[in-house]
């Protein structure tokens, strides 16, 4: 038979089971603490780039509505534009001279029907035109030959061309010339949703890039 404990080894195990209940009470409130702590920075983090974004978005509409600290034209044109390394405040820049460029050159030229209404949503069509619209600057800068402007006609039925073949594997033409239907018109949503479109580029070039608005500086 088992000698019954003595009223001092009992308490002495209460006291050691106790002990040990404190320690391991430590250990696991102290664990705690670091994930709460880590969690505080990591939401402090998440709200600074949340506030980048906000004032991202501030800036871009101020430049669309030419309101306080804004412009209502995106300034002068880019001297050339490599949409794969792009800074933010760059693309931004050039996000709103291509589409009024494009937008003028439609109108002017008719090209309702060559060119898709998405051209935006389209890596190969922005590239295309951005180059001829760039093209388009240079042939008409005052410093240039008399010839360039003819030239650059050149390069814009070439493009044309490629345009329409890229476009009979998409077919994303708004609609089709028909003998009936003789005047077709882009949607009239199209420079709101591009403009949409040019934010969210901005957006993910601000984050690929660490977080930084549009004047190079970490958000506050």
């Amino acid at each position: 038979m088992t000698e019954p404990q003595q009223p001092e080894q009992a308490v002495q195990v209460e006291v050691e089971d106790a002990l040990l209940v404190a320690q391991v009470t430590t250990e696991i409130l102290g664990d705690i603490g670091a994930v709460v702590t880590a969690l505080t920075s990591r939401v402090e983090a998440t709200d600074a780039r949340v506030a980048g974004f906000a004032d991202l978005d501030a800036r871009i509409a101020a430049v669309e509505k030419g309101g306080a600290g804004g412009r209502k034209h995106p300034g002068p044109a880019p001297s050339r534009i490599d949409w794969r390394s792009l800074e933010p405040d760059a693309a931004h820049r050039a996000w709103l001279w291509l589409i009024k460029e494009v937008g003028a050159l439609v109108d002017r030229y008719g090209l309702q029907e060559a060119i898709p209404a998405c051209w935006y949503r389209h890596g190969a069509l922005v590239e295309e035109l951005s180059a001829l619209c760039l093209s388009r600057r240079v042939a008409y800068d005052p410093k240039s030959d008399s010839h360039q402007p003819l030239r650059w006609h050149e390069a814009l039925a070439k493009a044309r061309t490629r345009i329409e073949v890229w476009d009979r594997d998409t077919q994303c033409l708004h609609g089709r010339h028909t003998d009936t239907a003789a005047v077709l018109a882009w949607p009239g949503t199209w420079r709101r949703t591009a403009t949409a479109v040019a934010r969210a580029d901005v957006r993910r070039r601000v984050k690929a890039a660490g977080g930084k608005n549009l004047e190079g500086k970490e958000p506050s």
